[in-house]
């Protein structure tokens, strides 16, 4: 993780109501009429005072999604998002998204609603798929489901993507306390959403989201002030040293080795430090080292393709091309998507005269780096 690099919750209150009100009605090209506009404002008024099984009737009676229109069913799936019925919301922002398959909005709902009915994996394909198609101007949905989708990046491991999603809080002024966890989770490489964070282990969290944030907004005499506060008041809290060593590999990386060396005292199966090290003796050019530390996460983790792409580089380096072959094989086959490990096993098929297989991995790392490219210009 790279500082020069590259859920929520549902405010129910008036203002957010008004606000999405009124971007639907700008939203809308020709308004409702006749019958139709009765169906909405039927619709509508049990979405907003009716009690869930009266809206769960009235609901069904749309047999199909184009009886109403792709914004009627925003309207009503947003009102009923508010009000906490977030299994009938997603039912209407599924349908929302047969009327208008290409509007964004609706799929981000539906990973909104997901993430609220604790069905994870689900809910970021959704929020992914939403920011892939993209929306118009709702700088509310916007934020919610970044949001949204950095926490759930971070239950699911995923700690580089998910600071990669949460840093961009930065750059605006919308600050929630989640935005602070969910920094906190991802350098203390801890898989939690905030609310499943154990008592005891909250203050640590929340106090390494504020290093980050200051880090992140170049505030680097306080970041420095508050790291050094978090190792001092819980250094045998797992993911401590290792959190201040990612911060202080950005210019003293020397002293970044030593706390991710201190976390191995701590753990010494902790795999991201060991990792860290593998990588930074590359770096340096020192292999065997290199080689060593990588070996040992394998021993804890050998499935996880950082690990396998770590071995078949240093592999690679020593002039092990067949054994490092089989690392990379490895890795591309459980993350192919990941453009790195492609790369690098272009370079060993090269190597041994693979010419045609060296070919199809630089393209599919051009492919899948490019793709990672587009959606970051979305994302932005």
């Amino acid at each position: 993780m790279n500082f020069l690099s590259s859920a929520v919750r549902s405010y129910c209150s008036w203002w957010l109501f008004s606000q999405l009100t009124l971007a639907w009605m700008s939203a809308a090209a020709v308004p409702p009429q006749g019958p139709m506009r009765a169906a909405v404002d039927d619709v509508l008024g049990a979405a907003q005072t009716g009690s869930q099984e009266e809206i769960r009737r009235v609901v069904e009676r749309f047999r199909k999604p184009e009886e109403l229109s792709a914004s009627a069913w925003w309207r009503v799936g947003r009102t009923l998002y508010e009000r906490g019925f977030y299994r009938e919301a997603w039912s209407c922002f599924n349908n929302m998204a047969w009327v208008a398959p290409d509007d964004g909005r609706s799929r981000a709902m539906q990973g909104m609603c997901e993430y609220h009915l604790r069905e994870y994996e689900q809910a970021l394909i959704h929020l992914q798929q939403g920011r892939t198609q993209g929306w118009e101007d709702d700088e509310v949905l916007r934020r919610e489901a970044r949001l949204t989708a950095g926490l759930l990046l971070n239950r699911m491991g995923e700690f580089e993507a998910a600071f990669e999603t949460l840093r961009r809080f930065a750059e605006g002024d919308w600050v929630v306390e989640d935005v602070f966890l969910g920094l906190g989770l991802s350098f203390l490489q801890l898989a939690y959403l905030p609310s499943e964070i154990p008592p005891e282990s909250r203050p640590v969290v929340r106090l390494a989201g504020d290093a980050v944030w200051a880090a992140t907004n170049f505030s680097y005499h306080l970041a420095d002030a508050l790291f050094q506060q978090l190792v001092r008041k819980y250094p045998r809290h797992p993911g401590v040293h290792y959190a201040y060593g990612v911060y202080l590999m950005r210019d003293r990386k020397d002293q970044g080795l030593r706390e991710f060396l201190a976390e191995l005292e701590v753990d010494p199966r902790h795999v991201p430090s060991l990792l860290q090290l593998a990588f930074e003796h590359m770096v340096r050019s020192e292999y065997e080292e290199a080689l060593e530390y990588a070996r040992r996460a394998a021993a804890v983790d050998p499935s996880s393709y950082r690990v396998q792409y770590a071995i078949g580089l240093a592999l690679l380096e020593q002039g092990e091309t067949a054994m490092a072959i089989a690392a990379l094989e490895k890795s591309v086959a459980v993350a192919p998507e990941v453009p790195e490990p492609h790369l690098a096993l272009a370079r060993a098929y090269q190597k041994v005269g693979r010419l045609a297989d060296a070919a199809r991995e630089r393209e599919a790392f051009r492919r899948y780096s490019n793709r990672d490219q587009e959606i970051k210009k979305k994302v932005q």
